[in-house]
């Protein structure tokens, strides 16, 4: 489940994004994850602050790091798109 949220959260903002969001936010299992602070922020339609992202960017693989032709992370853009909806 860990997985399946960050790949949600990683994901370019949209209605399916927002589905899955849901989906996995309704899920009780994943209150108990370290992911879900950033997951209900996100759902809730909240600001991500920088140490919240930072925080949920420490625990990405590397290939989840990877920065994109633009010069941003795949993390920071979803957080940019994020942001700019919230």
């Amino acid at each position: 489940l860990t997985f399946a949220v960050t790949c949600a959260v990683l994901a370019s903002a949209g209605p399916q994004r927002s589905r899955v969001m849901g989906m996995l936010y309704k899920d009780e299992r994943v209150a108990t994850l370290s992911v879900f602070p950033i997951l209900e922020k996100i759902y809730m339609e909240r600001i991500l602050r920088a140490h919240e992202v930072q925080s949920f960017g420490a625990s990405l693989q590397e290939h989840q790091k990877a920065t994109g032709g633009d010069g941003l992370t795949v993390l920071e853009r979803a957080v940019i798109e994020h942001n700019l909806v919230a």
